[in-house]
């Protein structure tokens, strides 16, 4: 045996007051704990050794018994380890948790009907013990003895008949059977007792679900939604079901609908309620009603990270740029390091001309940024908004950065291909990037408006001016393409 100085010295002492007095039990006992407490096999046999000969010296201290009890258990002999626990429960017939004790090591080493006898002792002593009716419902259950283990339900009943739970275990072992008419019947009686019990309500859903009758268990899903007492967690579990279903036609969106707007009637301040509309509704494509419901949950809890993205990506698509800076403003004081709100303030910024903001923003979440796509992004709008300073040279140098980390950069070929063309520089290269961009938004006005912008700073006016008018028929709207059309034909 290894021991540091300590237990050394503490073993030496133990030893001498052996030697000094052969029948200290005290020292026999704490010398078992020092070996006990150094571990490995050899010295759980010397532990064992010590323990004994205390007990041996003192068969009536309780703790030493304790003692050899737990030398069985770390070495896992439960076996003897009941030996000893029935040894003290003999010893104090008035000590509950010795009885206890004997039936967790009966347990634990299999011997399940010898564990029951024991808990028949502790309810033949001590009388009636929820806890005691409860654990040998579970040895039956393990036993595959399904109806002893309802008989012991049938006897908490019989102490508590208003307790819910215990009706809700019988219904459990019915429905695990498939005996669903008698599950179905200890509900009811719960619902009697209580009927705002959601977890009821749920069971009653799986029972109808089972039965092939969808409206009823809906019906009971829908009343399981409306129990205040229902933790909200739960709610959610059931809703995401419904979530994932609610694409596949259009009852199944209705009814996650009410299901979503009841748990918000019911849970008005709980931010995981408020956020399971926001997300329903954001796939719906009902943004404006999604934002409020985003807004809500940051009211609320501000620390949702994947809150504040969904939030701000909402604000982009309904272009509420000023909003968007704004909050994500707020959201980089909580989160500096996430990498999307440095875009996201960067973008609109740009979108509301505040370009020195967006550069600044932009410049610093480059250091949060570490894939060549995302870093061609932030180089980009850096670009633009250096660009729109008239800081021609660092924006040259920074689209040539965007286009190079990722040739198919759309955006970034674009808005390079207008500041050539913008100061007249290398036309031939603007025109080549402006005809890719256009390859691959084909169909967007900003890319079209471009490639007729490049044409006529490359002179070619008849190209351009085709391009322009086409474009104004498919977006008769669009301003941009009209003040183009006007500069193009000024003099004709």
């Amino acid at each position: 045996m290894m021991l540091n100085g300590d237990l050394k010295l503490a073993v030496d002492q133990l030893n001498k007051a052996i030697k000094e007095n052969p029948e200290n039990d005290a020292a026999y006992y704490e010398m078992s704990r020092v070996f006990q407490y150094v571990g490995g096999n050899r010295n759980y046999k010397k532990a064992l050794e010590y323990g004994k000969k205390a007990v041996e010296l003192a068969p009536n201290n309780y703790w030493y018994h304790q003692n050899i009890i737990g030398i069985y258990k770390k070495t896992g002999d439960f076996e003897n380890a009941a030996k000893e626990a029935r040894v003290v429960k003999d010893l104090y017939p008035n000590r509950k948790e010795a009885y206890y004790q004997l039936a967790n090591m009966y347990i634990r080493g299999k011997e399940l009907k010898q564990a029951l006898k024991v808990y028949q002792e502790i309810e033949q002593h001590f009388g009636f013990d929820e806890g005691v009716v409860k654990q040998r419902k579970q040895i039956y259950l393990s036993m595959g003895d399904y109806n002893k283990a309802l008989k012991e339900i049938d006897h908490l009943i019989e102490h508590d008949p208003q307790n819910t739970r215990y009706y809700g275990m019988a219904a459990d072992i019915y429905m695990d059977r498939g005996q669903y008419d008698k599950a179905f019947a200890y509900y009811q009686k719960i619902l009697q007792i209580d009927p705002q019990n959601g977890r009821v309500h749920l069971a009653l859903a799986d029972y109808y679900r089972i039965q092939g009758d969808t409206q009823k268990s809906y019906d009971e899903t829908l009343k399981a939604m409306g129990c205040p007492k229902l933790d909200i967690d739960t709610k959610v579990k059931v809703l995401v079901g419904f979530f994932q279903q609610s694409d596949q036609d259009e009852l199944a969106k209705k009814r996650t609908y009410r299901l979503l707007d009841t748990v918000v009637a019911v849970h008005p301040n709980e931010p995981k309620a408020l956020a399971m509309k926001a997300d329903f509704l954001n796939r719906e494509g009902k943004y404006t009603e999604a934002l409020d419901y985003f807004h809500r949950v940051i009211a609320l809890d501000s620390s949702r990270y994947l809150v504040w993205e969904q939030m701000l990506l909402v604000e982009q698509r309904l272009n509420k740029y000023e909003m968007m800076a704004r909050e994500s403003e707020r959201a980089l004081h909580l989160f500096p390091q996430q990498a999307n709100l440095y875009y996201f303030n960067g973008l609109s910024n740009l979108k509301i001309k505040n370009y020195a903001q967006a550069e600044k923003t932009l410049k610093m979440g480059l250091n949060f940024v570490f894939d060549d796509k995302t870093k061609s992004d932030f180089y980009a709008m850096m670009a633009e908004a250096e660009f729109r300073q008239h800081k021609f040279g660092p924006a040259e140098d920074h689209f040539d950065m965007a286009v190079k980390l990722n040739p198919l950069n759309a955006t970034a070929l674009k808005d390079y291909a207008y500041f050539l063309a913008y100061n007249g520089k290398n036309i031939a290269g603007a025109k080549t990037m402006a005809e890719k961009a256009l390859e691959l938004k084909s169909n967007d006005p900003e890319f079209i408006y471009t490639y007729a912008f490049v044409l006529f700073k490359n002179g070619e006016k008849d190209a351009a001016n085709r391009w322009v008018k086409d474009a104004i028929k498919k977006f008769p709207d669009n301003k941009k393409l009209r003040l183009l059309d006007q500069e193009i034909n000024k003099n004709e």
